[in-house]
């Protein structure tokens, strides 16, 4: 009795440590996820799937909450891209480390080499750092994705380079927002003459030159404003 109760505690210690280490995993996924980072969270949930001790009954909570933002992840990569792109190199050896967590430097990489091979993931993270004004981590996200955008609207037909950086974001922040192509997204950025011109003059009455404005670029800021939940003229501040 006493070794039987000795060897459930082993158990019952083991699991809770493998638990542990589990829920935090799906949580760096999760977090990727959140900040638009699709194809580098599913690296994270492969490198969970590929684990067998995770399939045991004692980690099914936790299992399917991964399988949930893997699902997630496919979705919102399959509006951008049209297509979900397969894992690259680095990533599939990443993933094949079962059970093992994937370090910084590998993640680095794993997002070059995710950047390179497709527009997978879209970024609303600000690109500068405003205490040291000095340029973000997620710059060079930002940066790669907009040239990613601006080369498959053009792919669809879509002159990108009317759009500006700041333009180019919003049309992206609306594709998954909406579950739409790139090439129709920018096709519901048309707003209405009326809510333009209504837009200028709130701008105007907040202190902005509203002339220095395209359409274009009002139209960005309407849809900074609706997603972001903020006013019109934190919008256009937003996109300077």
């Amino acid at each position: 009795m006493i070794q039987q109760a000795r060897e459930q505690l082993t158990l019952l210690q083991k699991i809770q440590d493998k638990r542990k280490t589990y829920q935090q995993q799906y949580q760096q996924a999760l977090t990727l996820n959140k900040a638009n980072e699709f194809t580098d969270s599913n690296v994270v949930i492969a490198t969970l799937l590929k684990d067998k001790t995770f399939k045991q009954r004692y980690y099914q909570d936790i299992r399917k909450n991964v399988l949930t933002l893997r699902k997630q992840n496919n979705a919102s990569l399959k509006t951008l891209t049209g297509s979900v792109p397969a894992l690259p190199n680095t990533a599939q050896s990443i993933a094949g480390t079962s059970g093992a967590q994937s370090s910084p430097s590998q993640n680095g990489q794993s997002k070059q080499n995710s950047q390179a091979s497709s527009s997978s993931s879209s970024t609303t993270a600000s690109v500068t750092n405003g205490a040291s004004g000095t340029t973000s981590p997620s710059a060079s996200s930002s940066s790669n994705q907009i040239q990613a955008t601006r080369a498959e609207l053009n792919e669809q037909g879509v002159d990108a380079s009317q759009y500006s950086d700041a333009e180019i974001q919003a049309i992206i922040q609306r594709a998954a927002a909406q579950h739409l192509s790139l090439a129709q997204a920018v096709k519901t950025m048309n707003q209405s003459s009326d809510q333009i011109q209504a837009t200028r003059d709130e701008l105007s009455q907040a202190g902005f030159d509203a002339s220095q404005y395209t359409d274009a670029q009002i139209e960005a800021i309407l849809q900074q404003a609706s997603s972001q939940h903020m006013s019109i003229a934190q919008a256009a501040k937003s996109l300077q």
